[in-house]
């Protein structure tokens, strides 16, 4: 018996919405144990005049469209949206439903007692993407923390990267500058491609008091490292999170470096030099 599959494709953490994906030859009759049809569908009749059972009902309404409707198990009930992604043989349904932790948890733990087998969401994609670049970009699409790369990943799943392929190909065939310029380009484009699901790393390094934890706050427009005249205050590396025209930014304070005695201003230096090494960009 081949084996359904179900994963959380939507970022861990709270949010309105959250998708479960439910993947495989009993997808529907693992999902139709739990959800009830706000409407029942009056376009199914049975063939021998008998009542129609809850799945061949659901079955009716997915061949209209999403289905608003009920999770339950129980006294336990969320108000979900069923989308059909694929039909038979091997199922793929979508669960849209209330993005709270606790309520994707329970929705988890229900499909996975009724026999679906949880799978990461690198693991889903392997197992519904046959493009390799559609699914890495699925892959970090999750992981994107703002609007300019998530345009830069959907760009990546409609094409854009095969189209630049294409292109360079065709340049090496018949332009050898034009090829070069190309290659170039995509060499310079490598940090982004990197970056696009997490954010650069910024370190802020100098001597003691010349601004360093100041500049993090004006960057941020809240305190969010302690500013003092005495050097010596910035001691574990303090982090916040900006994005600078639409590309997340994480910055990193750093204690002042100096020469000192203390030894646990020493430690914050190591540390901080530490932090320099594993940036992206160090200002001075």
């Amino acid at each position: 018996m081949e084996k359904t599959y179900t994963s959380v494709l939507t970022p861990p953490g709270m949010a309105a919405i959250a998708v479960v994906g439910v993947l495989g030859t009993d997808a529907l009759k693992i999902v139709s144990r739990y959800f009830v049809p706000r409407k029942r569908a009056a376009t199914y009749q049975s063939p021998s005049g008998a009542e129609s059972t809850p799945l061949q009902n659901i079955l009716a309404s997915l061949s209209r469209g999403p289905v608003l409707g009920w999770f339950q198990e129980g006294r336990q009930r969320d108000e979900v949206l069923l989308v059909l992604r694929q039909p038979q043989p091997n199922w793929y349904l979508e669960l849209h439903c209330h993005g709270g932790p606790a309520v994707v948890s329970w929705i988890l733990d229900s499909l996975g007692r009724a026999g679906a087998v949880l799978v990461s969401s690198e693991e889903w994609y392997r197992l519904t993407e046959s493009d390799p670049i559609r699914r890495a970009a699925l892959g970090v699409l999750t992981k994107a923390l703002t609007w300019r790369t998530c345009a830069v990943l959907l760009d990546q799943m409609h094409g854009a990267w095969r189209k630049v392929v294409s292109e360079l190909i065709q340049a090496l065939e018949h332009d050898q500058l034009l090829a070069h310029h190309l290659s170039e380009r995509l060499a310079e484009l490598v940090s982004v491609g990197q970056h696009l699901g997490h954010p650069f790393r910024v370190a802020l390094a100098g001597a003691p008091n010349v601004g360093k934890s100041t500049l993090i706050n004006t960057m941020l427009g809240y305190s969010r490292a302690i500013t003092s005249p005495l050097p010596g205050t910035t001691r574990d590396v303090v982090t916040a999170e900006i994005a600078c025209d639409g590309w997340p930014v994480q910055l990193l304070d750093t204690a002042g470096w100096r020469c000192t005695d203390d030894p646990l201003e020493r430690e914050a230096i190591e540390r901080a030099r530490h932090t320099w090494q594993q940036a992206d960009l160090v200002l001075w």
